[in-house]
């Protein structure tokens, strides 16, 4: 399994589609609304085109001012990225290659804790 960072061309799709639902929305307000019987068709027309750039432009307003993804998004984006760089594509481990075992210096800075616990308290729990 391969990770994807987008939906790729499914996006225009999308962003079409939402197009022409807003072009329909105004169609349907400015040419079948009860409000609007005793207006002639030229003064609906121009309904439907102000009222179809007003749909617009809260989309694109939308788009531009939206908020970044959040930092757990972020985060776990960041995850997938490192999974799929270790399990599929099998980038080997960033480790000195120098000693076979850890060296204290490596303890110190990335202690395991296995619990919360005191050690030999996991001791005893075996």
């Amino acid at each position: 399994p391969t990770g994807c960072s987008s939906i790729g061309s499914w996006s225009l799709v999308l962003e079409l589609t939402s197009y022409a639902a807003t072009i329909t929305s105004a169609l349907l307000f400015a040419f079948t609304g009860d409000f609007l019987a005793n207006r002639k068709l030229f003064s609906r027309f121009l309904l439907f085109i102000a009222y179809e750039c007003l749909l617009v432009a809260v989309k694109v307003a939308y788009q531009l001012l939206r908020d970044t993804p959040p930092f757990e998004v972020k985060l776990q984006r960041k995850r997938v990225n490192f999974l799929g760089r270790k399990i599929v594509a099998d980038e080997p481990d960033e480790r000195k290659e120098d000693s076979d075992d850890e060296s204290e210096e490596d303890e110190a800075r990335h202690p395991l804790i296995v619990h919360d616990r005191d050690p030999e308290q996991n001791l005893e729990a075996l």
